[in-house]
């Protein structure tokens, strides 16, 4: 059997010793690398911070854009435009056990209730003649936090690292859900 003749326009050959097949997830160092074709289907009957079983499963939408981006700071409205625009999305079902279900849970709801605790000392500084500036300022004090709140209520499930048109690497998965993951 002779081998085929050269062909300068064939696909170059990977020299990789694994290479995922499509539907595969695999693990790079503490990153999850999922592929992006359709929908992500994590196992979700471990939670995905402890490895430990699963009794809530969360639905994501992770959108991501190249850091880079955040130099276009002429105008937010502008960012934000452009940030849409060019955004990619992945789908992801991860799952949760009731110890981190409940601390999700807790964020979210100290987040609402510092939320509405800020919009009532806003109407109170309107009410107020005196000092409703003090009541004002708590107030968007209070706003702020419960935006820090919010962030720290979302970073409790996995977060995208980097989407490209072929897969999406996810950080924040814990170390005993990675465990089931061969190493890329």
């Amino acid at each position: 059997m002779t081998e085929p003749a050269f062909n300068p326009y064939a696909a170059p050959q990977s020299t990789n010793l694994y290479e995922p097949e499509m539907g595969d997830i695999c693990r790079r160092g503490p990153l999850l690398v999922v592929p992006r074709y359709s929908a992500a289907y994590l196992p979700c009957d471990t939670c995905v911070k402890c490895g430990r079983p699963a009794v809530k499963t969360l639905r994501r939408t992770l959108s991501w854009h190249h850091p880079g981006l955040y130099l276009i700071l002429i105008s937010p409205l502008i960012y934000v435009i452009v940030a849409l625009i060019v955004r990619k999305q992945l789908r992801v079902t991860v799952g949760l056990c009731t110890a981190h279900a409940s601390k999700r849970s807790n964020w979210i709801m100290a987040g609402w209730l510092t939320f509405l605790a800020a919009i009532g000392l806003f109407f109170v500084a309107a009410g107020v003649r005196g000092n409703g500036a003090v009541y004002g300022l708590s107030g968007g004090g209070l706003l702020v936090i419960s935006l820090i709140i919010a962030v720290i209520a979302s970073n409790l499930t996995v977060r995208p690292r980097r989407i490209t048109q072929f897969e999406g690497t996810l950080a924040g998965a814990g170390e005993g859900y990675l465990q089931q993951f061969p190493v890329l």
